[in-house]
């Protein structure tokens, strides 16, 4: 069974209904809310992948969570895959829903890691520079690694450009361990 393509169908879906009842940005939040629930509560992960619990319970567990907090068209949809049984897909299904919602919007996410935080106008600058080359919106993830000692390393999408002290240090590494000196006696 191919996860990645139920995933991707089930969030094809819930997009298509999304926009055709113009609420593409409150399902948007709604993903947001439910990825959090699901990175901040290991218990709810597997509590839906677990074969023990009866349907009606899982379905009981996310109405409780979720009715008070998410539009009516996200709870009916849990509530589908959760009688489908698709509930262990939930987490993928909302991340590819993410991931149409930015390809819809032409929103690119930019992964910046540095050795310190970066400053707010460093941040506004790499954001403006990155719209202007991709003639796309960016969304930054930053991230502090101590061991790039300097400098950072930047990906957006299958590119990445590494301007750290760290591969600087390799780099020059690499050329000093190379014996250039030959000896002309």
């Amino acid at each position: 069974m191919n996860y990645g393509k139920i995933a991707q169908r089930y969030s094809k879906a819930l997009f298509d209904f999304a926009e055709e009842k113009n609420q593409i940005e409150e399902i948007k939040a709604d993903m947001l809310l439910c990825a959090e629930v699901s990175r901040e509560n290991a218990a709810f992960k597997q509590m839906l992948k677990s074969p023990i619990i009866r349907t009606h319970k899982k379905r009981q567990v996310v109405e409780a969570i979720f009715k008070d907090n998410v539009q009516t068209i996200t709870l009916e949809f849990f509530k589908i895959l959760i009688k489908n049984g698709r509930e262990e897909f939930i987490e993928n299904i909302v991340e590819c829903y993410l991931s149409l919602y930015k390809k819809h919007f032409g929103i690119k996410t930019a992964y910046v890691e540095t050795a310190v935080e970066l400053s707010k106008s460093a941040k506004e600058k790499i954001i403006k520079i990155l719209e202007k080359e991709t003639s796309s919106k960016i969304e930054m993830q930053e991230s502090i690694n101590t061991d790039l000692i300097g400098g950072f390393r930047l990906t957006v999408e299958d590119k990445q450009f590494d301007a750290s002290i760290q591969k600087k240090i390799k780099k020059l590494s690499k050329e000093f361990s190379k014996n250039i000196y030959i000896r002309e006696f």
